[in-house]
C-alpha cells in the first residue's frame, strides 16, 4: 500500500452522531408589589423603584437539520448535547438531511430556518439570487477520503474509472472535481461521475462493483475498508480551504428574527469551544456512534478535531476558493463576492463578552 493509503487508513476511523435533547430552566415567579405593604413615609432611597429583574427570552421550537453523519456536523451535536441551545431558549429539533442539496430547497423556502450544511449550497444558490448566508464556520479542510475496491492506485490507474459522489453539487462533488483538476483528469471525458444519494449507499455500490471509487468521509470510509476498499488518497491534503459544513441561515431572517439568529449564535460559540475538549467531545461521540471500536474512534477524532477552523466566525477564503471553482465551471453574474455569503458579525458579536 502507498504512504498515502496508509495515511488515509489511520485518518479514516468512523463515527455516527444524533442529537439530543436538553432541558430548559423555570422561568422566575413574578415579585409580589411593595406598593401595598409600604408605610405611609418614605425616605427618598426607599421609594427610589428597583430595576425590573430581566425576563428570560420567551421558549421557540427551531428546526436545525444537519445534512452529513460525520464528525464534520461535532460542533452542532456538541452544542445541542451540553443543553446550549436550550439555555438561550430554544427547543431545537436536530433531524438528519442527506446531503446539503437537498436542504437548500427548505433553507431557501423558509420550512428550516436553520441548517447545518455545505458551503456549496450557499454559494451554488447565491450567485442565482438566493439569500442563504454562513453565520457559523466549520470543518475548514476536507474530512473525505477517496477510496477504491480494486488496485488502483494512481491517477493514471483511475482513468476511465466511475466515481461515486452523494449528489452533484454536494460537498463529496465539489470536493472530488477540485482534486480530479488537480491530476488531470477530466469528468466526463477521463471519468464517469455518479449520484448515489447518500453514503451508505456508496459503500454499497462500492463493494458490489457498482462503483469503482467513491468519495467517503467518516464512518463510511471505515466500512468500506472493513469491506476490502481501501483509501488511496486524503482530500485533507489538498490546499483547498472548504467548509464542508458551517451554521446556515438566510438574509431574510437576519433581518426578520435577529433575536433568534444571536440566540443560535451564542449557544454555538459556547459549543465550539468543546470541541478540543478530548474527554467531553469523545463522550459525546460515544454516545451516538453505533458498531465503531473506541480506539478508531478516537484516532478519528484527533485527527479531524484539526481540520476545524480556529474560531467560529466564517472566514471569507473558503468561499473564495468555492467561487473559484464555480467560475471554472460556469460563467458567474458580474458584482459577485465572497463577503455577500458571509455574516461575521453575528458570530463576533455573540463572542463578544
Amino acid at each position: 500500500m502507498s504512504g498515502l493509503g496508509v495515511r488515509a487508513i489511520v485518518l479514516g476511523s468512523a463515527l455516527w452522531l444524533v442529537g439530543f435533547a436538553s432541558g430548559c430552566a423555570p422561568a422566575p415567579t413574578a415579585q409580589p408589589s411593595s406598593a401595598a405593604t409600604a408605610p405611609p413615609q418614605q425616605s427618598a432611597a426607599q421609594s427610589t423603584p428597583r430595576p425590573a429583574t430581566p425576563s428570560p427570552p420567551p421558549r421557540e421550537a427551531l428546526r436545525i437539520p444537519y445534512s452529513a453523519i460525520s464528525l464534520s456536523s461535532l460542533p452542532h451535536w456538541l452544542t445541542y448535547d451540553a443543553g446550549y441551545y436550550a439555555e438561550e431558549g430554544l427547543d431545537v429539533t436536530l433531524e438528519y438531511i442527506s446531503s446539503s442539496t437537498t436542504l437548500a430547497p427548505a433553507l431557501l423556502s423558509g420550512e428550516v430556518p436553520l441548517a447545518y450544511a455545505g458551503q456549496e449550497i450557499v454559494i451554488s444558490s447565491g450567485v442565482r439570487g438566493g439569500d442563504l448566508v454562513i453565520i457559523g464556520a466549520g470543518l475548514e479542510r476536507p474530512l473525505f477520503w477517496l477510496s477504491v475496491q480494486g488496485n488502483e492506485r494512481t491517477a493514471e490507474d483511475l482513468r476511465g474509472k466511475r466515481f461515486g459522489v452523494t449528489r452533484f453539487g454536494s460537498s463529496s462533488d465539489v470536493v472530488l472535481r477540485a482534486w480530479l483538476a488537480t491530476v488531470g483528469l477530466v469528468p466526463d471525458r477521463d471519468v464517469t461521475i455518479l449520484q448515489i444519494g447518500g453514503t451508505p449507499e456508496m459503500v454499497g455500490a462500492l463493494q458490489a462493483g457498482g462503483l469503482d471509487a467513491a468519495v467517503l468521509s467518516p464512518p463510511a470510509v471505515f466500512q468500506a475498508q472493513r469491506n476490502g476498499a481501501t483509501p488511496i488518497v486524503d482530500f485533507g491534503d489538498l490546499d483547498m480551504p472548504f467548509y464542508q459544513n458551517a451554521l446556515v441561515t438566510t438574509r431574510r431572517l437576519l433581518t426578520e428574527r435577529p433575536e433568534v439568529a444571536r440566540r443560535v449564535a451564542r449557544a454555538f460559540a459556547r459549543g465550539w469551544q468543546l470541541l478540543h475538549d478530548e474527554p467531553t467531545a469523545l463522550a459525546s461521540l460515544r454516545r451516538y456512534a453505533t458498531g465503531i471500536e473506541d480506539e478508531l474512534l478516537v484516532e478519528t477524532y484527533r485527527a479531524g478535531v484539526r481540520r476545524f477552523a480556529a474560531s467560529p466566525v466564517p472566514r471569507v477564503e473558503p468561499i473564495q476558493r468555492g467561487l473559484e471553482q464555480l467560475a471554472a465551471r460556469e460563467s458567474l453574474p458580474a458584482g459577485i463576492t465572497p463577503e455577500q455569503f458571509i455574516a461575521p458579525e453575528v458570530m463576533a458579536a455573540a463572542m463578544t463578552p
